[in-house]
C-alpha cells in the first residue's frame, strides 16, 4: 500500500486530505509543520508522496524542503505544494496546487507528482 504524509497547519485541510489519499488507497501520516515532518522523514522510510502546505508556524512548507535538500532526505519523493502564493522559488521540483482547490484538482495533482 502506498503511503503519504501531509503537512498542514491547518485541521480541516488536513482531514480533506487525509480522506482523499485514504480513498485513494494511502496509508497516511500527518504533522503539523515542517518540523514535525522533516523529524518524520529522518526517523522513518520516504514516503510515496508528500503533500505540505507553504506557510506554517514552526518551519514553513519551504523551509522544509530546503532542509530535506541539504539533508539530502528523501531526494526521489514526489512533493505537492498547495499554496496561495504566486512565482515561488522551490529548491526542487515539485507540484504546485494552487489554493483553493478541489478534489478532483487534487487527484491530478497526486498523478502528476507521480509520473
Amino acid at each position: 500500500m502506498p503511503t503519504a504524509l501531509i503537512v498542514d497547519n491547518d485541521q480541516e485541510l488536513r482531514d480533506f486530505l487525509k480522506d482523499v489519499l485514504q480513498a485513494e488507497g494511502y496509508t497516511v501520516e500527518v504533522a503539523e509543520n515542517g518540523h514535525e515532518a522533516f523529524e518524520n522523514l529522518r526517523s522513518h522510510p520516504a514516503p510515496d508522496l508528500m503533500v505540505t502546505d507553504v506557510r506554517m508556524p514552526v518551519m514553513s512548507g519551504l523551509e522544509l524542503l530546503e532542509a530535506m535538500k541539504k539533508a539530502r532526505v528523501a531526494p526521489k519523493m514526489p512533493v505537492i505544494v498547495q499554496t496561495g502564493e504566486d512565482n515561488l522559488k522551490l529548491p526542487f521540483k515539485c507540484q504546485v496546487l494552487r489554493k483553493p482547490y478541489d478534489r478532483q484538482a487534487l487527484l491530478r495533482a497526486i498523478a502528476h507528482a507521480q509520473r
